[in-house]
């Protein structure tokens, strides 16, 4: 393997080994004056190529892998080769963050998330750089203060308590990915104090508005589907997205149908029951491996079509896809009564969480016994 040295400064390229599927994680490993650290290429090979697509890849991944080993070399030239932190140091935050948020893509809700955070962190920089050697105490308090004095890019309105939360627990985050990856040897996040969220109010269907929404058109078919298969189950959007046939489940020793898959969340596996009419909602069954939602796919367009087909049912409420697995959370609560079973279903790992909806079962009884007329 050919190795530069520029002033004690040395680059290879690391092969880990292969996983299951023999694919081999490729690694950048740095090393200055005897000390070593590694930087993730964030690409694969595979050990034993058998066609020629798999060639082709590994080919364009060496030449990836090699031009990338290169420039980190010449980055260290430049800056001067004085040590290895101050080389990390130099590197952008800015480009590191955004190379993170689009790492999210197609994942609901975190991927917007990431880039919300990554305009607001390009406002509070006013589009200047900003090196991780300047991402310190300092920075992280005035983004913290930016965040509850800024607006909201959506409206004229201040931005919200707890997208605040969310937005700077993102950049914490990516220091902390990046202490990881050795990027950074100081890590400010853990003296920053976290801003604290605030209770909110779930949105979610009641059963005559489920039916009475299953009724009306809605412009993209796939997505009332999905939407209305969410409502009977409980899943999530990634893992409606991303839901085959073969987890799809017929026991006959139960005589019920049942979805054996792993959260995308938190990688929890789940071997949960359905009702017949979520699985006659999805049609005749497709090959084993293929999805059942194909083409469905998360977009603001998307989003407008749901809030549209809301807005034709009648319902004056601000539903978005997650508001699904809150209406099964709600309904499945009223008609089960027990709390620790709604638990179980949803996947929760703590009972804290469903909790919330118990308080939403109880405000909506004292609703009801409100508008209860006078004899």
């Amino acid at each position: 393997m050919l190795n530069i040295i520029i002033k004690h400064m040395s680059v290879h390229i690391r092969r880990a080994k292969p996983t299951k599927k023999g694919r081999v994680r490729m690694s950048l490993e740095l090393n200055y004056n005897g000390k070593t650290w590694f930087e993730p290429l964030n690409v694969f090979e595979y050990e034993n190529p058998k066609t020629p697509e798999e060639r082709e890849h590994n080919k364009s991944k060496k030449i990836y892998a090699e031009k990338t080993r290169v420039l980190k070399i010449s980055e260290f030239e430049n800056e001067g080769g004085s040590s290895p932190v101050n080389y990390r140091g130099q590197q952008s935050f800015i480009t590191y963050f955004k190379k993170l948020a689009n790492e999210k893509y197609e994942v609901e809700g975190n991927y917007a998330t990431w880039q919300a955070t990554y305009q607001h962190l390009l406002n509070f920089v006013d589009g200047q750089d900003t090196k991780f050697k300047d991402c310190n105490d300092d920075f992280l308090n005035r983004f913290r203060t930016y965040l509850l004095k800024t607006k909201s890019r959506k409206s004229d309105t201040d931005l919200s308590i707890n997208s605040a939360n969310v937005y700077l627990s993102k950049v914490k985050a990516a220091l902390n990915r990046a202490q990881v990856e050795r990027i950074v040897t100081d890590n400010p996040s853990s003296r920053i104090k976290n801003i604290t969220r605030e209770e909110t109010e779930r949105e979610f269907l009641s059963h005559d508005e489920l039916v009475r929404l299953k009724g009306t058109h809605c412009d993209y078919t796939l997505l009332k589907k999905a939407f209305i298969f969410s409502c009977l189950t409980g899943l999530r959007w990634s893992d409606v997205a991303k839901l085959k046939w073969k987890e799809v489940i017929f026991t006959k020793q139960d005589d019920k149908w049942k979805i054996h898959y792993t959260q995308k969340k938190t990688k929890k596996k789940q071997y949960h029951p359905i009702k017949k009419q979520a699985v006659e909602l999805l049609g005749e069954f497709g090959e084993a491996d293929e999805v059942v939602f194909k083409g469905l796919h998360y977009s603001a367009n998307n989003n407008r079509i749901l809030i549209k087909w809301v807005k034709a049912a009648e319902i004056n409420k601000h539903i978005t896809f997650h508001c699904a697995r809150h209406t099964y959370a709600v309904i499945s609560l009223i008609a089960t009564k027990n709390l620790f079973l709604v638990s179980d279903l949803l996947g929760h790992s703590d009972i804290k969480t469903t909790q919330i909806y118990a308080k939403i079962v109880n405000e909506t009884k004292d609703i009801g016994v409100d508008l209860f007329p006078d004899i």
